[in-house]
């Protein structure tokens, strides 16, 4: 996804629609106006007005339209560190320290 669009309050005409592709873990907040907001899969829709937001659960299409004239923005998702590769960092730390021997 791109980076301008999580810095970059986005407008949305009446009526105008905008397109998340496997955007897991994105926060869509409205700061202005009323959206729609549908995701691939999903089984509810959701309305959203100013103040509220909606965190996109899964990868695959989401869709948000705007009832009215709105303003949204797009917090990307916080970087995943998986368990496995948690256990690996703590693993190695010792071989990254400077001070630790050499072979």
């Amino acid at each position: 996804m791109d980076d301008v669009m999580f810095r970059t309050p986005i407008g949305m005409p009446r009526g105008s629609s905008l397109r998340i592709d496997d955007g897991a873990g994105v926060q869509v907040h409205v700061l202005k106006g009323e959206i729609w907001l549908t995701q691939e899969g999903g089984m509810e829709d959701h309305v959203l007005g100013a103040g509220q937001s909606f965190r996109v659960d899964r990868d695959g299409a989401t869709l948000a339209q705007a009832f009215r004239r709105s303003v949204v923005s797009l917090t990307p998702p916080a970087p995943r560190i998986s368990v496995l590769n948690a256990w690996a960092m703590k693993l190695l730390a010792p071989l990254n320290r400077s001070d630790a021997a050499t072979f």
